[in-house]
C-alpha cells in the first residue's frame, strides 16, 4: 500500500497537469458555440433583409405605377380643361 502522502501530491499534480487542459477545452466549446450561433444569426438577419428589400422594391413599383396613373390622370384634365377654354373663346 502506498504512503497517503504520496498519493495525495500525485493527485496534486495530475489535477495540476488536467486543469489547463480541461479550462482549455471548455473555452474552446464556449467558442465554437459562439460561432455557429452568429452564423445562425447572420443568415437569419440576411434572410430577413432580402425579405424587407424585396418588399421595399414591390412598394416602390406600386407607387411608381400609381404616380403614372395620377399623371396620366391630370394630363387628361388639363386637355379637358383646355378644350373647355378654346369652346368658351369662339
Amino acid at each position: 500500500m502506498q504512503d497517503p502522502e504520496v498519493s495525495i501530491e500525485v493527485a496534486k499534480i495530475i489535477t495540476g497537469l488536467a486543469a489547463p487542459f480541461a479550462m482549455f477545452g471548455t473555452v474552446v466549446l464556449i467558442l465554437r458555440w459562439f460561432k455557429q450561433d452568429t452564423s445562425d444569426m447572420i443568415k437569419i438577419y440576411s434572410e430577413a433583409t432580402d425579405a424587407k428589400i424585396d418588399a421595399i422594391k414591390e412598394d416602390v413599383k406600386a407607387i411608381k405605377e400609381d404616380v403614372k396613373a395620377i399623371k396620366d390622370d391630370v394630363k387628361d384634365f388639363h386637355n379637358r380643361l383646355c378644350k373647355i377654354e378654346e369652346n368658351r373663346n369662339k
